[in-house]
């Protein structure tokens, strides 16, 4: 497990557009197992990938960790393992009794938690602004868990695209509209639902989830602090 500096990453163009893929890879992981009930199907591949896993074939610390969690599950029943997750899902995010750690940012940021209100329609904001849209509009809000990790993803997809193609001046306007949108939303609010699912009575398989996520987007946060144009803190080294 070598960590490279961002200087080291983005010296090279294929370098760099193959970290911006695997960024946008583990925002995209990230965001099915928020936004999505889990499967017997998706179970096995996430616990066969982390019996296959190694500490050196990770590339951020918090995979490791992530990655051992999900190895416990290695030769669980998958059908009352589902079930069991499934009911955590419930208890943690949906209902029908009031949702011990709510999936979305209002619940966490807005002066008056409440949904579509002031903070949905600043994350909605963001989203617009760099051609990015919900799949559920005003059915579920914008600035749920799932979707605030898909909108990550796609801008790091934007980002490897420009890389591949030599448009310097797009890689840069995508990594600073990663790092606002983290440090304006999805990095404020990652701590705060991480320690909510972590003092939930049924919290497990979705604790080691937020507690990654929490991590990854740390990490991702010290990562983009690289790039001169970051108007968050410009030039400083991750």
């Amino acid at each position: 497990m070598e960590k490279l500096t961002y200087q080291e990453i983005m010296a090279d163009p294929q370098t760099a557009a193959d970290y911006a893929h695997y960024r946008a890879r583990i925002y995209r992981l990230a965001s099915s197992v928020f936004a999505d009930d889990v499967t017997e199907e998706s179970l096995a591949q996430l616990i066969a990938v982390a019996c296959e896993a190694t500490d050196d074939s990770c590339v951020r610390a918090c995979e490791a960790v992530l990655f051992s969690n999900l190895r416990a599950y290695e030769g669980a029943d998958l059908p009352a393992l589902r079930t069991k997750i499934a009911t955590e899902y419930a208890e943690l995010f949906v209902g029908p009794r009031p949702p011990l750690a709510p999936c979305y940012e209002s619940m966490y940021l807005g002066a008056n938690p409440r949904l579509f209100a002031d903070v949905t329609m600043r994350v909605r904001a963001a989203y617009k602004e760099q051609g990015f849209e919900v799949g559920k509009r005003n059915h579920v809000p914008d600035d749920h868990m799932g979707y605030e990790l898909a909108f990550m993803g796609a801008m790091c997809d934007r980002e490897a695209a420009a890389h591949e193609s030599g448009d310097a001046a797009a890689v840069t306007a995508c990594q600073v509209a990663q790092s606002n949108f983290l440090s304006v939303h999805l990095g404020v609010w990652a701590g705060f639902f991480a320690s909510r699912v972590a003092a939930a009575w049924c919290a497990e398989y979705y604790n080691a989830w937020a507690q990654f996520v929490e991590a990854f987007v740390n990490d991702d946060m010290a990562f983009l602090r690289g790039c001169a144009d970051n108007p968050v803190s410009a030039g400083e080294e991750a």
